[in-house]
């Protein structure tokens, strides 16, 4: 199972983040036949201004010719994407929500209704599960935790896509790379 993991975390301080990251993706490379990880900080990520090109000029592409097209590429090809980010002030870091509102690309601009909300039709036949890893910070709160997969959860739906595993760093790395790799 390809498993893409997107790095959201602004700057790696955090030394035990560090520590928490490198031993999670060693144990799920004992797992999973493949595995890879893009540092979202060190790549060229420009913010989406809502021109819509991608949906009428260019559909199903960015016309930022940035870093951006290599990640959607690797989501597409993975069977699962894990979102790992710090809370930061009580949502993910500003570097995976830019990113997340990049993929936009990924869906068509016409709409279907589905148990009675709107949602966007998919461009491709097959997306891959998301999951949602965060990185409290002191002052997080299980409301924090809970508001902020909420919304990741919303934002699957709209990727026509499912989040079956969401976690803390609060569980040891090995814990979570068994529950992914089951996945």
């Amino acid at each position: 199972m390809p498993i893409l993991l997107l790095d959201g975390r602004p700057d790696p301080v955090s030394e035990a983040g560090t520590r928490w990251l490198e031993k999670l993706v060693t144990e799920l490379g004992k797992r999973v036949s493949e595995i890879n990880c893009i540092a979202l900080r060190e790549s060229e990520i420009n913010h989406c201004t809502g021109c819509w090109d991608c949906w009428v000029k260019t559909p199903g592409r960015c016309v930022f010719p940035d870093d951006m097209g290599n990640i959607l590429t690797g989501i597409l090809a993975s069977d699962l994407t894990v979102f790992f980010t710090p809370l930061i002030a009580g949502f993910v870091s500003a570097t995976m929500k830019m990113t997340q509102d990049r993929m936009i690309p990924l869906v068509h601009p016409y709409f279907e209704f589905v148990n009675g909300e709107t949602h966007h039709l998919a461009r491709y036949e097959r997306y891959p599960l998301m999951s949602l890893l965060l990185s409290p910070e002191p002052d997080t709160d299980e409301e924090d935790v809970e508001i902020t997969t909420t919304l990741f959860r919303r934002f699957a739906l709209n990727m026509k896509t499912e989040v079956p595993f969401v976690a803390t760093t609060a569980r040891s790395p090995e814990e979570v790379a068994d529950a992914l790799a089951a996945l």
